[in-house]
């Protein structure tokens, strides 16, 4: 019977990759909008594959409570925020969008940037 079985579902390692693939694109997508479409090209295949491998690969999965759902479902809530935020500072900084570059004199110097708190409110 083990020989026919399958291997386990190991549900973690999925929630885990439709996290780290929210979080990044939320964070990243202000500045990078490609990210979107990808996002949703993997959330897709994803659905996809984890559907296949349920019905024709893996074991019954064990019954579980909803605590991790609840769990993930509450991380998640907190991605929209992280992509105002983010997206906010991206969209105020004169390097991204405007083009306005410090230029350096002294070797070895860090480049000065212009953005800091005072200048978050100063958009065009």
């Amino acid at each position: 019977m083990d020989l026919y079985s399958g291997p386990d579902f190991i549900i973690h390692f999925k929630y885990s990759a439709i996290l780290n693939v929210t979080y990044v694109t939320m964070f990243y997508g202000p500045g990078l909008p490609i990210l979107f479409p990808i996002a949703a090209c993997t959330y897709v295949i994803l659905y996809c594959i984890e559907r296949y491998g349920l019905a024709y690969i893996y074991e019954m999965p064990p019954a579980m409570d909803d605590r991790l759902t609840k769990n993930a479902v509450q991380l998640l809530s907190f991605a929209p925020l992280l992509f105002l935020l983010n997206g906010y500072w991206m969209f105020s900084n004169l390097q991204i969008f405007g083009g306005v570059v410090s230029r350096i004199d002294v070797l070895g110097d860090a480049m000065l940037t212009g953005h800091d708190l005072s200048t978050v409110f100063d958009m065009n």
